[in-house]
């Protein structure tokens, strides 16, 4: 889910926020001095803290800093090093949506948020689009009667939803401009196996 993608992206650098905390780096000062000048300092604050969430939570806290100390700094800087990867221009993001309107709306939605993070998709996937099995308009494939009626509905509601996908896919370009995308056709059953892997694969890459 978009949502949790943009969690992902935003992981870093809340955690390097929390960490320079004023009252986090205090916590975790390395010095018994720091840690004695800590806890004045730190009273009032854990008290009203303490008062909302209660006592025992603000001691299992507390607890887990003092166990942490010593290990911001490798955090830190692991921290960075993810955040840099994540918006370097090394770094490569593909955006997977299914030809819905609503999925459409929500990659749009995803597209701008990733923007204002600095971030481009390289590319863009429809997943889950009908294909076509005629080139005429379905609206002029005969009407019939009896099994031969029945299999030219379902054949004509079919190329009606083919239809629709390939407009949505053609008027992809405006939400995603110079990334290139590529569709994946609706399958029978879902790829379970190495082969069907390499059948999407081998969409992918036509």
């Amino acid at each position: 889910p978009t949502r949790n993608a943009l969690e992902l992206l935003d992981a870093p650098e809340r955690l390097l926020r929390f960490l320079g905390h004023r009252i986090v780096r205090t916590l975790l000062a390395p010095t018994r001095l720091s840690l004695r000048v800590a806890s004045v300092a730190t009273t009032s604050v854990l008290r009203g803290i303490a008062a909302v969430v209660g006592g025992e939570l603000v001691d299992d806290a507390v607890s887990f800093f003092q166990a942490f100390a010593g290990m911001q700094e490798g955090f830190a800087e692991r921290a960075g090093a993810v955040q840099q990867l994540l918006v370097d221009e090394s770094t490569a993001y593909v955006l997977v949506t299914t030809p819905a309107a609503d999925a459409l709306e929500e990659a749009a939605w995803f597209t701008t948020h990733l923007s204002e993070r600095g971030v481009a998709p390289r590319g863009a996937v429809l997943n889950r689009c009908q294909p076509s099995f005629v080139d005429v308009d379905p609206e002029s494939l005969p009407v019939a009667t009896g099994v031969m009626g029945v299999q030219l509905d379902v054949l004509r509601a079919l190329e009606r939803d083919a239809r629709h996908d390939a407009a949505m896919v053609a008027g992809i370009g405006d939400l995603f401009g110079a990334a290139a995308v590529s569709t994946v056709w609706l399958a029978t059953l879902p790829a379970r196996d190495v082969a069907g892997l390499s059948g999407i694969a081998d969409e992918l890459g036509a």
